[in-house]
């Protein structure tokens, strides 16, 4: 019984020290309804958001609302509205409208001049503003940034031209990697919004640059473009147009990646680099035959697109037929009849191998016909 009479001692302490603290509580909360909230209220925004309120009065009044409809509402004054009511409208003056200003220019510039700035996802931060889609300063477009470099002084002409062929040689830097992922924007997509007065995307595009290295010439071969365009109904890519070569099957490596439903841009890296990997292989065989048609008993050289099958003629009329897959030679034929069959087959075996050997395999066959 001693220890239930404690237990309920304990309790009834207890609930008088709860009722304690809710008398100060409700105390400190009319303190900070009567008195506090008047001085906020009489300075409601830091000077931070000053300028940010003051240029868009409407998000003041949607965030100094209190849900208390029993409380009074705390607005900017005339003064602060007319102020951000000015600013507002020097904004919006900035925007170039194609029947007050730029007259001058056709109208598809003036569209690509209008439409909001696209944000580079695909590079880093600390480069963005280095690489940007401005018409004048896109690499399409150098000759008319030249033009206009012409016309001004000729320190103004020193310092735009340094400017620009800095960033040649920035843009030149990432296309030495092979792959460039770039934005654009088809035309047909574009929209006016009536209400802002601005030129809006519909769908989102990607471009995708692929330049290929040739150690024989030393030279970059002629890039090749995969144009990707966001679905309409779907948040995901498609292939939209390409210059890939017809040897290799795009649709299939699209479609190898996720069912072909490409979301983020790390799944569309992995598709470039697929194909990058492909227009490699080919460049390579394509180099390596091109040195053999330097040796001087090679009297002919062909090959197909890709050049996976190659027809080579001997000087003295031997032809030989090989297949390759990536650099190695898997198939070898020799289509005549004056080689005895027995050393015809050796021959044929012999010449198998990787295509890097074949030189000298080319000249020891070269002797012994000799």
């Amino acid at each position: 019984m001693s220890d239930l009479l404690e237990l309920e001692q304990d309790v009834t302490a207890l609930r008088r020290e709860i009722e304690s603290l809710t008398k100060r509580r409700d105390a400190v909360k009319d303190k900070l309804a009567n008195n506090e909230i008047e001085e906020y209220t009489q300075k409601p925004i830091s000077k931070d958001f000053e300028d940010l309120f003051q240029s868009h009065p409407q998000l003041y009044d949607l965030l100094s609302s209190d849900k208390d409809k029993n409380k009074s509402k705390k607005k900017p004054s005339s003064e602060e509205r007319d102020e951000g009511k000015h600013m507002t409208s020097e904004i919006s003056n900035k925007r170039v409208k194609p029947n007050e200003q730029d007259t001058d220019i056709s109208e598809d510039e003036w569209i690509l001049k209008s439409q909001p700035l696209v944000q580079h996802k695909m590079f880093n931060s600390g480069i963005s503003d280095m690489i940007n889609t401005d018409i004048l300063t896109s690499p399409s477009k150098r000759k008319l940034k030249l033009g206009n470099i012409d016309d001004d002084s000729e320190t103004s002409k020193g310092n735009k031209q340094k400017n620009l062929n800095k960033k040649i040689r920035i843009e030149n830097l990432f296309r030495l990697f092979g792959i460039t992922f770039f934005p654009l924007v088809d035309p047909t997509d574009l929209k006016m919004n009536k209400e802002l007065k601005t030129m809006e995307i519909k769908r989102e595009m990607l471009g995708i640059r692929l330049e290929i290295y040739n150690e024989h010439n030393s030279t970059f071969e002629k890039p090749h473009y995969i144009l990707l365009k966001k679905k309409l109904k779907i948040d995901s890519w498609m292939i939209f147009k390409h210059t890939i070569p017809s040897y290799i099957d795009i649709e299939s490596k699209w479609f190898g990646i996720n069912n072909g439903m490409l979301n983020t841009y790390d799944e569309i890296n992995v598709f470039a680099k697929e194909v990058y990997i492909e227009l490699i292989h080919g460049n390579i065989r394509e180099q390596k035959i091109q040195k053999l048609t330097e040796l001087e008993y090679i009297r002919d050289c062909q090959t197909d697109v890709n050049s996976s099958r190659v027809i080579l003629t001997l000087i003295d009329q031997y032809e030989i037929e090989l297949f390759l897959k990536n650099e190695t030679i898997v198939s070898c034929k020799i289509p005549t009849d004056r080689m005895e069959p027995m050393l015809k087959n050796k021959w044929q075996i012999i010449l198998l191998g990787t295509i890097d050997e074949l030189p000298n395999k080319l000249s020891q066959l070269n002797n012994m016909l000799n």
